[in-house]
């Protein structure tokens, strides 16, 4: 089975034979490819249930399930989305064997819900369709074979047929993730703006300090639910192997979504964003500069944690802001922000210096000087292509004459 999977119709989808006690794999990829095409094929989709850990972070054991698995909680909302996970049992576990191979050590195939079994034509069909290109004004889905066949899309429609939620990842994005895939920061710059759908972006750093990107969505609503979904396309992406550190905004939904998503992996905000919220915050307050700059030598040159506290607490009744539930709020998460706390966390470079905070300098912003106020949704994915070619293009040149540059 293991010489099998390594064949281009197994993981082209051509491949019947379905999941059994006993095959082994050499890689945890190797599995996910299989039991994907498999479900192709007859019509399911999977998502990755859970992955188990040693304390070495290595993993030893995971579980595919149907996409209809499990129970969603119930939305609170006026208008609920039709329901679609409904509890299926479909599923396979596997574990690592000696560290050596990978073997399924459980089976289930019955379904509780109908599934429409693929065929041969459409099997072709789904492999000529590659790359998203959205109709702004019908919001409707086509696709070519530019980016090549690893290129990875996911679209969430509503009720209508309308486009919702998006995901999707070039070729190169997915390349880039297995060697820059340790820490990745999740932008969300432009959600202040005049946007219909909302861009997220997932951003890495390269071995020459640059920014890479590993994965793009839209999103309809800065939600809970629909950031879950978005990280959960992602992770589907990335074949579950989910990067040590995540670095996001201080969104509370998002952060909800990582902590449910990503469980294991380490948390942390952007100080460089979280710097900009304060100046924000204080922008009307008395003696606001005074403030600004007690907060700046707090947070940027405190060499330790009970140093950091100590002047943030003398800032506080300092300044009366004790009744001030943000910046409480922003104490407590002083773990995941303030550079003096995160000195045992690898963060790749991503986390700024104490100078570019003060030139209020975005780490993560992939598409800066690419999109502005009232981009449209064409203009924005063609935006996308523009920044990854100039990417690209310093990339080479960094190969070339790293010296120079």
């Amino acid at each position: 089975m293991t010489g099998l999977v390594g064949q281009t119709s197994v993981i082209q989808g051509e491949n019947s034979m379905p999941p059994a006690v006993g095959m082994e794999f050499e890689s945890y990829e190797d599995v996910y490819y299989f039991y994907s095409c498999y479900a192709k094929e007859h019509g399911f989709g999977v998502r990755v249930s859970n992955t188990w850990y040693r304390k070495s972070k290595e993993r030893y054991r995971g579980k595919l399930s149907c996409s209809s698995a499990g129970f969603k909680k119930k939305s609170e909302a006026n208008l609920p989305r039709p329901e679609t996970r409904i509890g299926c049992p479909a599923m396979i576990k596997f574990r690592l064997m000696d560290n050596t191979r990978w073997r399924i050590i459980e089976v289930e195939l019955e379904h509780n819900h109908l599934i429409s079994p693929t065929s041969p034509e459409e099997v072709e069909t789904v492999k000529l369709f590659q790359t998203v290109i959205i109709d702004a004004e019908g919001g409707k889905l086509a696709a070519d074979d530019a980016h090549g066949s690893n290129f990875f899309y996911v679209a969430d429609l509503n009720e209508r047929g309308c486009l919702r939620n998006l995901f999707w990842a070039a070729a190169r994005s997915r390349v880039a993730y297995r060697y820059f895939g340790d820490v990745v920061a999740i932008d969300t710059t432009f959600f202040g703006q005049e946007f219909d759908n909302l861009p997220v972006s997932f951003i890495g750093v390269n071995h020459h300090g640059q920014p890479v990107l590993l994965g793009c969505g839209l999103l309809a609503g800065e939600t809970v639910e629909s950031y879950v979904w978005l990280l959960r396309a992602w992770l589907t992406c990335i074949l579950g192997h989910p990067p040590q550190t995540i670095i996001s905004d201080q969104c509370k939904a998002l952060q909800a979504a990582i902590f449910d998503v990503f469980p294991r992996a380490s948390h942390c905000m952007d100080v460089t964003k979280v710097m900009r919220r304060i100046s924000e915050r204080l922008e009307k307050t008395y003696q606001y500069e005074t403030i600004k700059a007690a907060i700046y030598r707090a947070v940027c040159l405190s060499q330790r944690a009970e140093e950091f506290e100590a002047a943030w607490m003398d800032i506080i009744h300092e300044h009366g802001l004790e009744d001030h539930q943000w910046f409480q709020s922003l104490y407590e998460e002083r773990n995941q922000w303030v550079p003096v706390n995160l000195k045992e966390t690898f963060l790749a470079g991503m986390f700024r210096t104490p100078l570019t905070i003060r030139q209020n300098e975005d780490a993560t912003s992939f598409f800066k000087g690419y999109i502005g106020n009232y981009t449209s949704l064409k203009e924005f994915l063609d935006k996308c292509d523009q920044a990854m070619q100039k990417s690209h293009q310093l990339d080479r040149s960094l190969d070339f004459f790293p010296r120079i540059h």
